[in-house]
């Protein structure tokens, strides 16, 4: 299989400049887009379990209308207590930083000190969500505002890499792809 990579920057550069206008407003506003995304998804859950509930009562007689309910009652509990949206992360936080604990131990020197500060930011993360979960929504979505602000800004000013589609040649791309085929043969 022959993979060629041809990066646009101009691609990434726009990708560049919507990820670190998206971190911005996360940047400004974490209290709000914090609880309008959980509003949002509060929402988008009480309308799945109606669609799947009318699709299960007209459309499908046999299927199971429990399926329906769940969402419909995720979405009610959401509404009324945005906080639980925080508990779930912050356990999905510690779980993450656990995992990240174990994999320490699997890889090498280089990399076991930059698991161990992760796993404890995510860790410490988790049992702030926990501890205070409608102050720690909008620290949440602070940090992922300021890691999407970081990246968008790093998307914006790294070089492009010196093999693109402008500079490949025909005739090259060729020579690759047969003797990519010529390995595969053998």
């Amino acid at each position: 299989m022959v993979q060629i990579h041809i990066s646009d920057p101009k691609h990434t550069r726009s990708v560049g400049i919507i990820t670190s206008l998206s971190g911005l407003l996360l940047i400004i506003a974490p209290q709000f887009i914090g609880s309008l995304v959980v509003g949002l998804l509060g929402v988008g859950l009480i309308t799945l379990g109606v669609l799947g509930l009318f699709i299960s009562l007209s459309l499908f007689r046999g299927i199971s209308r429990g399926f329906s309910v769940i969402p419909i009652l995720t979405g009610i509990i959401l509404l009324i207590f945005p906080g639980i949206a925080s508990i779930v992360i912050g356990l999905g936080l510690i779980a993450s930083g656990a995992y990240q604990v174990s994999k320490r131990q699997s890889t090498g020197p280089a990399y076991q000190n930059r698991h161990l500060i992760i796993a404890a930011i995510l860790i410490i993360s988790g049992i702030y969500a926990l501890l205070r979960p409608m102050q720690s929504l909008g620290l949440l979505v602070l940090i992922l505002g300021i890691a999407l602000f970081v990246l968008g800004i790093y998307m914006i000013i790294q070089k492009p890499k010196k093999e693109s589609h402008s500079t490949i040649s025909k005739e090259e791309m060729i020579r690759r792809a047969s003797s990519a085929k010529d390995i595969t043969k053998e």
